[in-house]
């Protein structure tokens, strides 16, 4: 892993591509922790699978209303005389 300085801050943090940690960024004041930074490659991977997700959606549905459409409603029993 690799460290470097915020510009803003001074303080030691996990190198991300703004050259400011996360902390200055958005104002955190909560717990001391590490910064990790989401690169682009893992979030192209979350739309991956969004659209996987849809895709398995769809087909579920296809696959429901073809089952609707093979089970016969059952018919009326006769009645005996």
């Amino acid at each position: 892993m690799q460290f470097m300085n915020c510009s803003t801050c001074q303080r030691v943090v996990q190198i991300n591509n703004t050259g400011i940690c996360l902390s200055c960024q958005r104002g955190f004041t909560g717990v001391d922790a590490e910064d990790v930074w989401k690169p682009p490659i893992k979030q192209a991977e979350d739309t991956q699978n969004i659209s996987k997700i849809d895709e398995l959606k769809a087909r579920q549905k296809e696959i429901e209303e073809q089952l609707e459409e093979t089970q016969s409603p059952r018919k009326p029993k006769r009645k005996k005389k």
